[in-house]
């Protein structure tokens, strides 16, 4: 290997690692103080919903705002696809998705306690691992 090549070599992955530095970067970034104070204010009112199956509905709508906010369009399924690797636990929140789906869909499904307190945490993870 003749040590132009090797430079040249050099160059490109240097050049390789600033773009993906700079791409994750970009893709990490994170919600300003006002922004955050919006979802956390969002969050507390979702969070005093007296109806359990509102209370889901309305963490389902935060969390949607959130993404919205980080710059993710589409419904919130077309996004948790796009933002899926932000989650920690990406199924949790697809199953709190889903729970909010069901509830949304189909007016006479009941559920138990614990299935709503499971989605909510799954919810107040997602926002977590978001940064809030």
């Amino acid at each position: 290997m003749t040590p132009s090549s090797t430079i040249i070599i050099g160059i490109i992955c240097i050049a390789t690692l600033v773009v993906v530095g700079l791409w994750r970067a970009m893709r990490r970034r994170g919600l300003s103080g006002q922004h955050r104070a919006l979802i956390q204010r969002l969050w507390a009112q979702a969070l005093s919903e007296k109806h359990d199956a509102m209370k889901v509905m309305q963490c389902d709508a935060v969390l949607a705002k959130a993404l919205t906010l980080l710059g993710f369009t589409g419904s919130l399924g077309e996004m948790l696809k796009k933002s899926g690797p932000r989650f920690s636990d990406v199924n949790a929140v697809w199953s709190a998705h889903k729970l909010r789906n069901v509830i949304a869909h189909e007016t006479s499904a009941s559920h138990n306690a614990s299935e709503i307190q499971r989605a909510i945490r799954s919810f107040e993870r997602a926002l977590h691992d978001l940064g809030m």
